[in-house]
């Protein structure tokens, strides 16, 4: 403790000194103890918020397969159909390294041999493939061969903390030439990503324009509004001293920071379609995050699922034929517009 309060309070003791000199001057010494006591309990509640963020936001537990199921159940997206795809014997099992070193895994679904379409489908944060597993199904119907992957940190794959797409979109790219590489020349290759996977999936669209579409569900826009919603309109708990001290943690163990994640100024100007998907009642990720990124753009190619009193990644299991009928229009046209 001794150490966290050195490395992240620093600032803080510094206004408390100035504080307890003044207090000293002005005051008697009852007042200065009874002042520098609430100044100590300030202090440490600080402290105890940042480090409690810190290990929610970047190194959460994953979930296991079992808890993953469990999900899908609750969302009623489990099923024997769901079951076969799952199963090791339709898909092949694919193993690439992080430019860190970490064992990433992938799980390859060829439908059709050397294909001309193909997609990456990205889950969220703490999630892992088994999760994303329901979207696969959707994409081979469309004519896709699918790649499902788990993300670092997250399922099977290796790695220490979670980075909100910094990290990860390096990784993509990774899956992105192994995807590429099974496929046609010239194929017709696209993203799909939910919450943190479609922040990740925006921001590698934009990172290496090489990507004919991107389906963003329920992404947030903006890494510092997410943690603004997080910890002062939900938790109630006091943002810029929080947020400036967990950003000087993450910078000197993750080397990242939430102020360099922003896929509402990545994705911008890129020139591809995007089908944002977000749910009204969102209470992880705001649905005005996605509303504010699909208005920013203001593409003709885009389009834009509202799904009334939706939660947090549960559009598609609440307006299943919606979904559908939206993501094949969407795919349709992103097609056409590649070809002219």
């Amino acid at each position: 403790m001794k150490n966290i309060l050195f490395k992240e309070s620093s600032v803080i003791f510094i206004i408390f000194a100035a504080l307890f000199n003044l207090c000293n001057k002005t005051l008697g010494g009852i007042m200065i103890k009874i002042i520098l006591v609430i100044c100590i309990l300030i202090l440490v509640s600080i402290i105890i918020l940042v480090e409690y963020t810190y290990k929610n936001a970047i190194m959460a537990e994953r979930k296991t397969e079992e808890i993953a199921i469990e999900v899908l159940k609750n969302r009623n997206l489990y099923n024997s159909e769901l079951e076969n795809i799952l199963e090791k014997s339709n898909y092949e099992e694919i193993e690439c390294l992080s430019k860190e070193g970490y064992k990433l895994k992938g799980y390859y679904y060829e439908k059709y041999k050397n294909g001309d379409k193909g997609v990456i489908l990205v889950h969220g944060y703490t999630a892992n493939h088994i999760i994303h597993s329901p979207f696969v199904k959707l994409f081979l119907d469309e004519g896709f061969n699918v790649l499902l992957i788990d993300m670092r940190s997250h399922g099977n794959s290796e790695g220490k903390y979670i980075s909100y797409g910094i990290h990860e979109k390096e990784d993509l790219s990774i899956w992105h030439g192994i995807l590429k590489s099974k496929l046609k020349e010239g194929a017709f290759i696209g993203l799909h990503g939910q919450s943190m996977g479609a922040a990740t999936c925006l921001m590698y669209g934009a990172y290496k324009e090489n990507v004919d579409f991107i389906v963003a569900d329920c992404g947030y826009s903006d890494g510092k509004e997410l943690m603004k919603y997080q910890i002062h309109e939900k938790a109630k708990a006091p943002f810029n001293i929080i947020y400036y001290l967990l950003n000087k943690k993450l910078k000197r163990k993750c080397n990242f920071t939430f102020d360099e994640i922003s896929p509402i100024k990545d994705i911008k100007d890129l020139n591809i379609p995007i089908f944002f998907v977000h749910g009204t009642l969102d209470r992880k990720v705001p649905f005005r995050m996605s509303r504010e990124m699909y208005d920013s753009r203001n593409k003709s190619f885009d389009k834009f699922l509202e799904v009334k009193d939706a939660d947090h990644m549960v559009c598609f299991a609440k307006e299943k034929d919606n979904y559908k009928i939206m993501l094949h229009n969407f795919l349709k046209e992103a097609e056409d517009l590649k070809k002219h």
